[in-house]
């Protein structure tokens, strides 16, 4: 082989020296500080570079061997002691180790990858980039990866291309990031342009899964072989490690590698997940000239690949890759959407799938609400099995429509109750009032349901629901194993309780304090008392909320309040007689006779310890 190679030093992924030198070689840190850094010191036998300052012991003095071999290979041999290097990332040569490479090769002296060595051929010098490829959707802060990319081309071409070329180009490009934007012809109308743009005979988009790499699309030039040029292995390695566009001139010889025998350049773009890993490249070639079908199709010299062809493919490349992020967005937003469609509205699974993180768990306020069929136990020992599903089913289906349409969050379905949320995983400043008018619509759907199931029943089926609001935990309440949206935490814990006092208080809708001040005026509800639900510590202020349309209204809560006021002053004889004149005129209102029993057995025992507190020791 020649013994001239060309050695790039990079530094932190950045290129910080290129020069070409003869093999043998050793490259080593500093021997002193008067040593220049990146120079090669010819006053040794090998003469050796220093890539490393004096202080990097990482690198040893004489850290590495460089000599020729036959057949186009280099020997590279460690001859320090202590510290091993990596070869294209994988092959680890240890010390007193020698590996033979093919170039272009790279070497890595350190784990964190922050120093690299490339060695190419001289004469055929493997160039690239200054800056890394940064991946789609970066967060890079100084600018977007598109706008950096294209200020640097500007920069570049200001001097050296026709106005009408660059204009051609963008708009070449811009047709190219629409299409991956909007429709998957991206693929082939990135390799396309890519042939147009750099004058290319043949480009080939391969993707890459981590092991192999899989054509995705191809175009030829006119003139040129339809057959598909092998891509240069190494030179596949050393993209994936530096992600990074590289293009190289081959000088054809007798140690030339077999899949660049009729390649006259090649330039190699990486495309890169949002993850920053490479997922494929765009891969060009230029042929030699006595290797194209139809010479008739050239049209004079072709310029030299450069720095401008460079961040032309790499342009290219990056729209490949956004239209590839899109094409994966839009698949985990449809199995993510089927998933959500089976707790939200379909105009919220559909927000929601194209909202990452969403379901990490967070602190919300949200409203709870806690429906069940009243005496369903009861109810359903009479039926058969198959019929007691049904009727469930029934009520379930029409009571969870009501939480839809209300843009509320099916949380859960336990027996005959399903457990409902408001104002996640969506904000909704008016959470409580939406939770509130469902309440109301499923009460008022008991004119529907009851007759359509009293034939089976022996009697009209009735409903219990409580609601409270407040801070709760809310996402993936589930596991890895079940997806489950839900929220956890005091506020849903007192809802449950909330519901269950409807059977001892008479009410069908109680809604907690905390609720009842996020309503608007015009919603109709009225001050029970302040309960001590069992095993809380304490009292909680519930309300009943009825649906619009009441008869003698405000009545049940003017007449009612004032005698639960002078129930709570411990006025029991005037609550009891306002209480009873109240009752001579609603019979059928449960909870003033529960006041009533109360305040009369004020009367007899006087205030218990917890007055004017109604305490209950069972759920």
């Amino acid at each position: 082989m020649n013994d001239i190679v060309n050695i790039k030093i990079f530094e932190d992924k950045e290129l910080v020296k290129s020069l070409d030198v003869s093999l043998p070689v050793i490259l080593g840190r500093q021997d002193s500080v008067e040593a220049g850094l990146y120079t090669l010191q010819v006053n040794q036998v090998p003469p050796k570079i220093t890539i490393a300052n004096l202080s990097e012991t990482t690198v040893g003095r004489s850290h590495l061997l460089l000599e020729p071999l036959l057949n186009g290979l280099v020997a590279i041999t460690n001859i320090n002691p202590n510290r091993a290097v990596q070869i294209l990332d994988k092959a680890n040569l240890a010390p007193k180790a020698t590996f033979h490479s093919e170039l272009p090769t790279s070497i890595t002296f350190e784990k964190q990858g922050k120093k690299r060595i490339i060695l190419s051929a001289s004469g055929s010098e493997l160039m690239s980039t200054i800056s890394k490829t940064l991946p789609p959707q970066s967060n890079q802060t100084q600018h977007s990866s598109f706008s950096v990319n294209l200020s640097s081309f500007r920069k570049i071409a200001h001097e050296t291309v026709e106005r009408g070329d660059i204009l051609s180009w963008l708009g070449t490009l811009m047709d190219v990031l629409q299409s991956a934007a909007d429709s998957d012809l991206f693929f082939i109308q990135a390799v396309q342009a890519a042939v147009g743009m750099v004058e290319l005979d043949q480009a080939v988009l391969y993707l890459f899964d981590g092991s192999s790499w899989t054509i995705r699309a191809s175009h030829t030039a006119p003139g040129a072989s339809t057959d598909i040029i092998p891509p240069s292995q190494r030179i596949l390695n050393i993209i994936v490690e530096e992600k990074r566009t590289f293009w190289q001139t081959i000088h054809f010889d007798s140690q030339t590698s077999k899949s660049l025998k009729d390649v006259e350049s090649v330039i190699v773009a990486p495309i890169l997940s949002s993850q920053d890993q490479v997922i494929g490249v765009v891969y060009g070639t230029r042929l030699n000239r006595n290797n194209l079908i139809a010479q008739t199709q050239i049209d004079g010299p072709r310029n030299p690949l450069g720095e401008i062809e460079g961040r032309l493919v790499e342009l290219l490349a990056k729209g490949v890759a956004a239209g590839i992020a899109r094409l994966d967005q839009e698949k985990q937003a449809v199995q993510a959407k089927v998933r959500f469609e089976q707790f939200f509205t379909p105009q919220l699974a559909t927000q929601l799938a194209k909202i990452p993180d969403w379901d990490i768990g967070r602190q919300a306020e949200i409203t709870a609400l806690f429906v069940d069929i009243k005496d369903f136990t009861r109810l359903s020992e009479r039926l058969d099995p198959s019929v007691t599903i049904k009727w469930i089913q029934d009520t379930l289906n029409v009571l969870s429509e009501f939480i839809l349409n209300r843009g509320g969050a099916l949380v859960d379905y336990i027996g005959d109750a399903i457990l409902a949320i408001w104002g996640a995983p969506e904000i909704q400043t008016d959470h409580a009032e939406r939770a509130c008018l469902a309440a109301i619509e499923m009460v008022s759907c008991l004119s529907e349901l009851g007759p359509r199931w009293e034939g089976v029943l022996g009697e009209r089926m009735d409903l219990s629901i409580g609601i409270n609001s407040g801070m709760a935990q809310v996402g993936n309440i589930g596991s890895r194993h079940k997806f489950k949206y839900g929220a956890l935490g005091p506020t849903v814990n007192l809802c449950s309780r909330i519901q269950g006092l409807n059977k001892r208080v008479g009410t069908r809708i109680l809604i907690a304090d905390s609720t009842e001040k996020m309503l608007p005026g015009n919603l109709l509800t009225r001050r029970l008392a302040a309960f001590l639900p069992n095993n809380f510590e304490n009292p909680v202020t519930l309300h009943e909320l009825f649906p619009p349309g009441q008869a003698f209204w405000p009545r049940p809560k003017a007449d009612y309040e004032k005698s639960l006021s002078l129930f709570e002053k411990g006025d029991f004889v005037l609550s009891a007689r306002m209480l009873g004149n109240y009752r001579a005129e609603f019979p059928n209102d449960v909870p003033s006779l529960q006041l009533l029993y109360r305040a009369v057995s004020g009367m007899v025992e006087g205030k218990h310890e917890r007055h004017p507190v109604w305490v209950f020791r069972e759920k």
